[in-house]
């Protein structure tokens, strides 16, 4: 579908929802928004109400993968900005 988006001139957008249990996927999902020349990429945090909040310890990313995370995400960056 997002190919068939960008075909017809449509800007995209991209929101990842990050939490514990998905941040080490930050690379692959980075990957797929070049590849899909996704015009925007937005790396959310888990909005933590309800459920979340409940689960907040089991959500929350450690610090270390917050600081993996960050990294690919500068490194990638560069390259959206560029594309």
């Amino acid at each position: 579908m997002a190919r068939l988006i960008r075909e017809a001139g449509i800007p995209s957008v991209h929101n990842f929802v990050l939490h514990r249990h998905n941040i080490h996927q930050v690379e692959s999902m980075l990957e797929m928004a070049l590849e899909l020349g996704t015009e925007t990429v937005e790396l959310a945090n888990c909005q933590y109400h309800g459920w979340a909040l409940r689960n907040l310890h089991g959500l929350l990313p450690t610090q270390e993968q917050l600081l993996a995370a960050s990294k690919l995400y500068r490194r990638f960056g560069s390259a959206m900005v560029s594309k």
